[in-house]
């Protein structure tokens, strides 16, 4: 994501939570997004803006980054793959 971009997604943040960032703040915050696509991190934070009353972490954003990518699976998914796993490698 562009520098551009990620500075109008930190606006967009810092008017849900009433925050305001400096310029080193966003330098600082640039460095661990950088490499996210801008519709990735917009989708994040609106997400946390909606689930959070506090101003998030740079690791909940990351945190919610990675649930984007992988969600989580259901327990009956998740039991799933346990009995698969239980009848390819066998029970130890």
């Amino acid at each position: 994501m562009g520098r551009e971009e990620f500075v109008k997604a930190m606006t967009f943040l810092g008017l849900a939570y009433n925050k305001e960032f400096d310029q080193n703040t966003v330098a600082v915050w640039y460095t661990f997004f950088q490499k996210d696509s801008f519709e990735d991190f917009k989708q994040a934070i609106t997400r946390l803006i909606t689930k959070s009353r506090f101003m998030p972490s740079i690791a909940d954003i990351r945190g919610e980054l990675a649930d984007l990518r992988d969600p989580q699976k259901t327990p009956e998914e998740a039991w799933d793959g346990v009995v698969k796993a239980i009848s390819d490698y066998g029970y130890y």
